[in-house]
């Protein structure tokens, strides 16, 4: 994947768009474990049941159909307010047919990816321009007075008789 600097607008471009897909894919296969049912499907799924019949009565189903057990995780942990669950490793014919979900979701992540980091590049090229404006605007201003500055000099360097209240009084009155 092409690492852009923070100020740079990105495009979706085709290519490292199934770069993200392929990475989100086997990310996927590996992925912590997600409950029945999810939109971001992974290849363990976690099941819940409220009464053990029924997840024995499922498991059964799931074995029929191929699926593994994952031992690394806890079955049938049972705890007050907790409903019985498990997690189970998807076979191979199950797993393809999350593949059009996961790839719909890596395009919406990968597109979103793309526009938050645009909308930042926007944000840095914005501050950028302001700051310019400014400071040109600030610089004009303080040259803009300083000539003032100096016009009132010029002008009253032959009048030491006359003190306005805009000049400097070195003794107080």
């Amino acid at each position: 994947m092409t690492t852009y600097a923070p100020d740079q607008f990105r495009r979706i471009l085709k290519t490292e768009q199934a770069e993200y897909i392929q990475a989100a894919l086997e990310r996927a296969k590996y992925a912590e474990a997600q409950h029945e049912g999810s939109r971001n499907p992974t290849g363990r799924t976690i099941f819940y049941f409220r009464t053990t019949h029924e997840a024995l009565t499922r498991w059964a189903e799931l074995s029929a159909e191929g699926w593994e057990l994952d031992h690394n995780s806890p079955a049938l942990m049972v705890a007050p307010q907790v409903p019985l669950a498990f997690t189970a490793i998807a076979p191979v014919h199950i797993f393809e047919t999350y593949l059009p979900l996961i790839v719909e979701r890596a395009e919406q992540d990968y597109s979103k990816e793309v526009e938050v980091h645009n909308k930042q590049a926007q944000k840095l090229k914005d501050r950028a321009e302001f700051i310019e404006s400014e400071v040109k605007h600030r610089e004009e201003e303080r040259l803009a007075k300083l000539r003032a500055d100096l016009a009132r000099e010029f002008d009253n360097r032959g009048r030491g008789q006359f003190i306005t209240e805009n000049d400097t009084l070195l003794h107080a009155r």
